[in-house]
């Protein structure tokens, strides 16, 4: 880094901490540097992730979606079971109609 880039530098990160390890980094071989900057980026990229979920869906909203998901799960649930029951019960007329005798 030469002067006027280094200046430039130091006025856009104002973290002094931060700005030392970058110069840290800058001594790094080509494949460490590489590595330090697979970190950022992943950590980066889940933070944005994160942070954009969040102004999505508030958690208000994330547990009225849950509620209806739920609600209609049980909604389909009680029909099946009810197509079920009445498919039973036929059957079970069926099988007193045709198996077992009358007898008078």
């Amino acid at each position: 880094m030469n002067g006027s880039n280094d200046e430039v530098v130091s006025a856009q990160l104002t973290d002094k901490e931060l700005l030392l390890q970058f110069r840290e980094v800058e001594k790094l071989d080509k494949d460490d540097k590489h590595l330090i900057k697979t970190f950022i980026d992943a950590f980066l990229t889940k933070r944005f992730r994160s942070w954009q979920y969040s102004f999505k869906m508030s958690d208000d909203n994330y547990i009225r979606e849950q509620y209806q998901a739920l609600k209609y799960s049980n909604e389909q649930f009680d029909k099946n079971v009810l197509f079920i029951a009445s498919g039973a019960l036929g059957i079970s007329f069926a099988f007193i109609e045709k198996v077992i005798p009358v007898i008078p």
